[in-house]
């Protein structure tokens, strides 16, 4: 296992190419950011996660981003029994709770062209 310089974890198994996330001194659940073959690769994007507050409590919050861009792809706000997802770009967010795992898969690729954000489907 690799460990990129967001703290994300490069796994294989398998399903293919996948990268985890975890703070288990502050949550239980974990991200897991799956790559389909023809997706957009792990050096595209950079992940942050940390502590926040939304709507009077404190959450986790983890956010996807464009690699080196302050532009989010994906945003989650983790509660103890609730995740909300706000996508802002296509993607596929499956979320296991008895497993407490979120499963993220872009579902398009995101290119920086001209300084404008340009979002293409997969294939």
């Amino acid at each position: 296992d690799d460990v990129r310089e967001d703290g994300g974890v490069v796994q294989e198994d398998q399903d293919g190419a996948s990268v985890l996330y975890q703070r288990p001194a502050w949550t239980q659940w974990q991200i897991e950011v799956r790559a389909y073959p023809d997706g957009p690769s792990f050096a595209e994007v950079d992940a942050v996660f940390r502590t926040g507050w939304r709507d009077g409590r404190e959450c986790e919050m983890f956010t996807l981003m464009l690699a080196r861009r302050d532009f989010t792809l994906v945003a989650l706000d983790l509660f103890k029994t609730i995740v909300r997802v706000y996508a802002y770009v296509p993607a596929e967010v499956l979320i296991h709770q008895a497993k407490k795992r979120v499963v993220i898969h872009l579902l398009c690729h995101v290119q920086v062209v001209d300084e404008k954000i340009r979002v293409s489907p997969l294939g």
